[in-house]
C-alpha cells in the first residue's frame, strides 16, 4: 500500500521537490525511484536521512514491533522538534521529543491505494492537520 501512496504523493501532491522515500528492504526504494524517477523522488539510505531532510513524514507499517523499532529510532536519532508525522501508533513518544503527531489510518487495499482513491481518518490537533493541506 506505501508504494501506491508514494506514487499518489509524486502524481498528485504538488510537490516543490523530490518526494524522500525510505524502505528497511531498500531495493523496494531502488524499484520506486527507478519507476517515477530522480526528478520525482530519491531513496534515502536511512531512516535518519529522511527524517532529518523532511518537515512531515508518512509511515505505514503492519507489525506493531517494526511500529516501536521505527518511531523509537526516529525520537533518538536527532532533532524531530516541530517536525509532523503521520501513521498510526506511538504519537506520545514523538510529541514528547517536540514533534507534532497526526494519526492518519488508511482504509482500502493496494489497489485503491494505487488509484489514489484511499480513505484517511486523520486526527490530531487542527494546526498539525493544516499542515498537511496542499
Amino acid at each position: 500500500m506505501g508504494r501506491g501512496m508514494c506514487l499518489n504523493l509524486v502524481k498528485k501532491g504538488c510537490l516543490d521537490k523530490p518526494l524522500l522515500v525510505y524502505n528497511r528492504t531498500q531495493k523496494r526504494s531502488e524499484d520506486f525511484v527507478a519507476q517515477v524517477g530522480s526528478d520525482h523522488a530519491k531513496m534515502c539510505t536511512s531512516l535518519h536521512e529522511g527524517v532529518g531532510s523532511c518537515d512531515i513524514t508518512f509511515s505505514w507499517l503492519g507489525l506493531d514491533s517494526a511500529v516501536a523499532d521505527i518511531y523509537e529510532s526516529m525520537a533518538e536519532g536527532g532533532d524531530i522538534c516541530g517536525k509532523l508525522f503521520i501513521g498510526i501508533k506511538i504519537a506520545k513518544l514523538m510529541i514528547d521529543k517536540g514533534a507534532e503527531f497526526v494519526s492518519g489510518p488508511a482504509f482500502g487495499p493496494s489497489q485503491v491505494a494505487n488509484s489514489g482513491t484511499l480513505i484517511f481518518a486523520t486526527a490530531g490537533a487542527k494546526s498539525s492537520i493544516d499542515m498537511l493541506r496542499p
